[in-house]
């Protein structure tokens, strides 16, 4: 049994994302981004080890991010989802989930 934590990343650090911050054990977020990289400096000085960036990119291709909780502005969730999914994540969508198919 793996009893480790899992390596969570947060896209999104307004309300949601900062709510979201504290649902997974303490200590497994490891990464937060927002395009306004202050926010999510403020919100990664939360957690022990906990890294901000304001690339999407670079928080989806890591290689050690294992869930992507997605809390951004409506018409950026599908398209944040789809590329974290692409990339073999797992994805924790707010909704809506996406403005259109």
């Amino acid at each position: 049994m793996d009893l480790r934590l899992p390596s969570v990343a947060i896209i999104g650090c307004g309300l949601i994302g900062q709510n979201r911050f504290h649902s997974p054990p303490a200590g497994s977020v490891r990464v937060v981004c927002d395009v306004n990289l202050p926010v999510a400096k403020k919100l990664a000085a939360q957690g022990d080890g906990c890294a901000a960036t304001a690339s999407v990119e670079e928080v989806v291709n890591a290689p050690k991010v294992e869930v992507i909780f997605v809390a951004t502005v409506n018409s950026s969730l599908g398209p944040i989802a789809c590329q974290a999914v692409d990339a073999g994540k797992h994805a924790l969508v707010e909704k809506p989930r996406a403005v259109s198919v």
